[in-house]
């Protein structure tokens, strides 16, 4: 029997346009969600549409249900 997983995806700002970092720290993020029982499984990076920058990020976790 196959095992079934649920999935959080966490959107994550840039501060602003020079610095790309994250606006929230990432890595207390990942804990707090560990503690609940969720497993990063990647970080995405879409590309900003007009200037080919990073235009967020988003964590998605996945946990079994």
């Amino acid at each position: 029997m196959a095992n079934k997983y649920e999935y959080e995806f966490i959107r994550l700002d840039p501060k602003g346009f020079i610095s790309r970092r994250p606006k929230e720290d990432y890595q207390v993020i990942i804990r707090e969600k560990a503690v609940e029982g969720w497993r990063l499984v990647t970080v995405v990076t879409p590309p900003s549409e007009s200037l080919g920058i990073v235009g967020y990020y988003e964590l998605i976790f996945e946990r079994a249900v």
